[in-house]
Formats: structure tokens, C-alpha cells, sequence
């Protein structure tokens, strides 16, 4: 199975969490949220290290500081829960499952050169 393939799927299921923890206001799966955000950043740090092409390195960069940032503004939003906040979080998180795709689609094309 493919790294980015599951790195996306994850990224979808984070936004998922995100969604219930907001529209039903459940701190129950806060947990598992950030416990989830750690698996990303895991998973994308490990992938840094481990292509070779610049431009995924760039992309894979940019990913850590996207899942940072995202969770930074995660945290801000428990402390004051701002729908602006919110709204940039999901963009930010939107970014992130966009970028494991295109590297997901990269891999994928490689293997028809």
C-alpha cells in the first residue's frame, strides 16, 4: 500500500473528526484528533526523509508546516472558539489532504515512465 494514499485517507479522516468535534460539539474526540495530528506530522516527516526528487521534498516541507500551523490554530480555537479560526483551520487541513494526493498521484505516475 501506498504512503500517500494512507496519508490522505488519514487527512480525511482527521477533517472528519474535526467536523463532529465542531458541529457536535464533542471533546471526547479531541483526543483522538490530536492523537491523529501526530500521526500526520509523523508521516510526513518520515516521507521527507525518504524521497529523493526536490520537489517532494518541497511539497513534504510544506506539509510539516501546514499540520504545525493547523495545529496551532487547532489549539486557538479551544481557547476561544472563533468560527474564523475554525474556517482557516479546515482550509489549512483541506491543504494538507490536497498535498498527499498530488504526491500520492506523483508516485503513481512514476511508475509509468
Amino acid at each position: 500500500m501506498n504512503i500517500w494514499l494512507v496519508s490522505a485517507g488519514i487527512a480525511i479522516l482527521q477533517t472528519l473528526l474535526g467536523n463532529i468535534i465542531v458541529f457536535y460539539n464533542s471533546p471526547y474526540l479531541l483526543l483522538l484528533h490530536v492523537f491523529v495530528a501526530i500521526i500526520l506530522l509523523a508521516l510526513a516527516i518520515y516521507g521527507y526523509f525518504r524521497v529523493k526528487l526536490q520537489m517532494e521534498k518541497r511539497i513534504l516541507a510544506g506539509n510539516i508546516g501546514l499540520i504545525v500551523i493547523t495545529g496551532a490554530l487547532g489549539y486557538l480555537y479551544t481557547i476561544n472558539a472563533s468560527p474564523i479560526i475554525s474556517i482557516i483551520h479546515l482550509l489549512l487541513a483541506i491543504g494538507i489532504v490536497s498535498n498527499f494526493s498530488l504526491l500520492y498521484g506523483f508516485e503513481r505516475g512514476q511508475k509509468y515512465k
